[in-house]
This record gives C-alpha cells, sequence and structure tokens, in this order.
C-alpha cells in the first residue's frame, strides 16, 4: 500500500513537471512576444497623444476665439437700445457653442488622461 502511494505521488510529480515545463515555455514565448509589440505599442500611444494634444490646441483655440467674440458681443449689446433680441439670441447661440467646445476639450483632456 505505501508503495502504491509512492508511485501515485510520483506519477503525480511527473505529471505536475510536465505541466510546469509547458507553463514555462508558454511563458517564455509570450514575454518574447511582448517584447517584439511593445515598441509598436508605444509608438501607437504616442501618436494618439500626439493627436489628442493637437485636437485639445485647437478646441482650446477655438474657445478663446469664441470667448473673445463673445465679449465683442456683449459689448455691442449694451450698446444697442433697439433690436436687442436678436443681439441676445446670438450671444446665447456663441454661449452654447463656447460651452459645447469646453465640454469636448474637457472629455479629450479625461481621455488623454485615461490612456496615461
Amino acid at each position: 500500500e505505501l508503495a502504491d502511494k509512492i508511485k501515485h505521488y510520483e506519477n503525480k510529480l511527473a505529471t505536475l513537471t510536465v505541466i510546469n515545463g509547458a507553463l514555462k515555455t508558454e511563458n517564455e514565448e509570450l514575454r518574447e512576444q511582448l517584447e517584439e509589440d511593445r515598441p509598436e505599442a508605444e509608438e501607437e500611444m504616442e501618436e494618439l497623444r500626439a493627436e489628442f494634444a493637437e485636437r485639445l490646441n485647437a478646441a482650446d483655440k477655438q474657445v478663446a476665439g469664441l470667448r473673445a467674440e463673445v465679449a465683442g458681443l456683449r459689448g455691442r449689446l449694451s450698446q444697442a437700445s433697439q433690436g436687442g433680441d436678436a443681439s441676445q439670441a446670438l450671444l446665447l447661440e456663441k454661449d452654447d457653442t463656447i460651452a459645447a467646445y469646453k465640454s469636448e476639450g474637457e472629455a479629450l483632456m479625461r481621455k488623454q488622461a485615461d490612456m496615461e
């Protein structure tokens, strides 16, 4: 009976040794694949960061331009005593546009932060 248990454990040990060897081989192959793919992934990540930075910069410039335009419209609005409704509507439209660009810029910043 003791000999049977020993034989059983020896067989189990041999099986686990084979499995361990296979896992080590697979692990090494995966490491090699990771090392091969890493530069491409880092390059792609850098390209995406540059694209997001460019888009964010463009959105910031649009927001700044729209803010300047809104400031000008507010000045004109304060000087106008008649026809104020049209100017007010245009001003509200510009405010909405600014809010949309600001929201888009914030979303891009969050995406960029998530990617980092």
